[in-house]
């Protein structure tokens, strides 16, 4: 709350000193003196004016003119320096707004992104795990297929080394051996 205290202080006191000036200026023109204006000020401390201010816009934020004439003159300000407060009060007031829905918005978004993502990993692990049952299914079979080319390796093998009582040997009976 200090900050927004504090931004309206600053806000105000640059408007008011501005007012000042241009009223020292324009002092012949007026009814009221820049010196006379510069003393009403300085009689109410910025924090003593902004108060007064945010009581009455908590009640109304949207004062008529005499209320805004009423308060201009008990905080010794010009009616267009308490419009302009009350135009920014309510201006902040919906920047804050706009700032917290945004917020919202992006958290809702953060949201369904954080979700997004873990279903994709759901999704990705269960491929993970299909795939790993599909490599695991083919390591079998190679493995099956292995112990098979074993088998007829030995059988082969075995058909090689084997001597027939005839005298002649399988390389010959087969034809492989080239004279």
């Amino acid at each position: 709350m200090n900050f927004i205290c504090s931004s309206h202080c600053y806000f105000l006191s640059c408007f008011i000193l501005l007012s000042f000036m241009t009223s020292q200026n324009d002092a012949s023109v007026g009814s009221t003196s820049g010196q006379e204006i510069g003393k009403l000020i300085f009689q109410h401390s910025y924090e003593q004016i902004i108060e007064k201010l945010e009581e009455v816009f908590s009640q109304k934020p949207n004062p008529e003119n005499d209320v805004i004439e009423q308060l201009s003159e008990d905080l010794g300000l010009d009616t267009t320096q308490v419009k302009i407060w009350f135009y920014n009060k309510g201006y902040y007031i919906k920047a804050q707004q706009f700032m917290e829905e945004e917020s919202k918005i992006d958290q809702l978004k953060n949201k369904i992104m954080y979700s997004e993502n873990f279903q994709m990993c759901l999704d990705l692990k269960e491929q993970v795990t299909m795939i790993s049952k599909i490599i695991d299914h083919f390591i079998e079979d190679i493995e099956g297929y292995d112990m098979l080319f074993s088998e007829y390796e030995s059988k082969l093998d075995s058909l090689c080394n084997y001597k027939d009582p005839n005298g002649l040997d399988l390389e010959l009976r087969l034809g492989l051996k080239s004279d």
